[in-house]
């Protein structure tokens, strides 16, 4: 072999082994971010004062009236994750708009108030003096939020079996898909159902109906938002 085709040669090895440490290196990184705990991500919840304020990355938490604060820390946090990183974390979520809360009441079509009371059980009500038909609608990502009863800090689920109730810690099950509807009511789909169509629905007694039971549509499983500021 001539001497500029082993200089070519060694040259070629050079570039091939280069090669394969930058490789080495990037899967490293790659396994190293991809086991970072999903809680150090972004906060996805800041808000400065209650009611409809939205804030900066920088902002800091203040608590809900119900005292909930939403924070990368909390059980809250943890389900949101679930529903925005389905796939590998986002590490441009800072980047997007920030949820926040808002207080207020869910009427039926029926005329009834939605009430989660302490024991977990959910229904309508005409009382509108009721302690536990305030609540608090804590959005995030497009479309989606969860719904707390203020005195009562549980929220609206939709279990695994189809019954609404009042779940003291947040899970897939208290996660809703907002769907507007032409005449101005709305419905909420759960989102861990949304593909048998399962809706929060209050029948014309009052009573919750069950989700097997529910399908877009329907007079039970529509509502309209009345927000403590007016809106």
């Amino acid at each position: 072999m001539e001497a500029h085709e082993c200089e070519t040669y060694d040259t070629e090895c050079m570039h091939m082994f280069r090669t394969s440490v930058n490789i080495y290196i990037l899967s490293s990184l790659y396994l190293l971010v991809s086991r970072w705990p999903v809680s150090e991500a972004v906060p996805i919840q800041r808000r400065k004062e209650p009611g409809i304020s939205r804030g900066s990355k920088n902002d800091l938490m203040l608590p809900s009236e119900s005292g909930v604060v939403i924070s990368r820390t909390t059980p809250e946090h943890e389900v949101f994750m679930k529903v925005l990183f389905p796939t590998p974390i986002n590490k441009n979520l800072h980047l997007e708009p920030v949820s926040f809360i808002r207080r207020g009441t869910l009427t039926s079509k029926y005329n009834y108030l939605l009430y989660i009371r302490p024991d977990g059980s959910v229904g309508g009500t005409s009382n509108d003096k009721s302690k536990y038909v305030k609540l608090e609608f804590h959005s995030v990502d497009h479309g989606h939020l969860m719904i707390l009863g203020v005195a009562t800090n549980r929220y609206l689920s939709i279990t695994d079996d189809g019954h609404l109730i009042g779940q003291d810690q947040p899970s897939l099950n208290s996660v809703l898909k907002e769907e507007y509807l032409p005449n101005l009511y709305q419905s909420f789909k759960s989102y861990k159902y949304q593909k048998k169509n399962w809706y929060v629905g209050i029948k014309r007694n009052g009573k919750p109906k069950k989700a097997q039971d529910t399908d877009e549509g329907q007079k039970a499983v529509q509502f309209l938002i009345r927000y403590d500021d007016g809106t």
